[in-house]
């Protein structure tokens, strides 16, 4: 079921959603639900992007060389699979 949020905005806000949203022709509603929806993908995204740093960092990736050299000497059949950092719990 669909829940109700009223928002409070600074002047100017609506006419600038509006705008938004009739660029895309949809309605402000679902211009906002789009949005919302795209913030909650980057927030995963930038979570994922933690665990592989860590995961690199432990497998000692610390540099784009880094991980060109992991590619060229994967690619040659010269290293084995890169293993997980330790889990973070959360």
């Amino acid at each position: 079921m669909d829940e109700v949020l009223i928002v409070r905005v600074p002047a100017g806000t609506r006419r600038w959603l509006e705008e938004r949203a009739r660029a895309r022709q949809i309605t402000v509603d679902e211009y906002l639900r789009q949005t919302l929806d795209a913030e909650r993908l980057l927030d995963a995204f930038d979570a994922a992007r933690a665990d592989l740093v860590e995961c690199a960092r432990s497998n000692g990736i610390r540099t784009d060389d880094d991980v060109f050299n992991v590619v060229l000497l994967r690619r040659a059949g010269r290293v084995g699979a890169v293993t997980r950092g330790p889990r973070r719990s959360g």
